[in-house]
């Protein structure tokens, strides 16, 4: 049981450094982008300015923002976009106390997420 615990906790431990690795790689990719386009910058921190009742305003910046210059910007800047409006949502999500992924059903009518993905995609 012992050497359970500690090849569980060794698991653990590497699981961690991995996962900040990671997300050292990801954080300087993400500088090499907004170095390569710096409306990618703008287009974050223009997000993280919206809260939660701002559903419509930030639908609204994404798709005049794709129509400005991301609808013909190359696939990774595309795709790093939507992956900055994915993570606004879900931190907008959370510090409202809800999950940070919630798809509606497809009976439902499509989140703002939704409506941004197909904007983007």
């Amino acid at each position: 049981m012992r050497q359970t615990n500690e090849q569980a906790a060794k698991a653990l431990k590497e699981r961690a450094q991995l996962n900040a690795a990671y997300r050292r790689a990801r954080s300087a990719h993400r500088r090499e982008l907004y170095e390569q386009e710096p409306r990618l910058r703008q287009f974050a921190l223009q997000l993280n300015r919206f809260q939660m009742p701002d559903a419509a305003a930030f639908l609204t910046y994404v798709r005049e923002e794709n129509r400005s210059w991301l609808l013909t910007a190359p696939p990774e800047l595309r795709a790093e976009a939507l992956s900055l409006v994915n993570e606004r949502i879900q931190r907008i999500r959370q510090t409202q106390g809800l999950v940070p992924l919630d798809d509606p059903l497809p009976e439902q009518d499509d989140d703002v997420w939704q409506l941004a993905k197909r904007e983007l995609a």
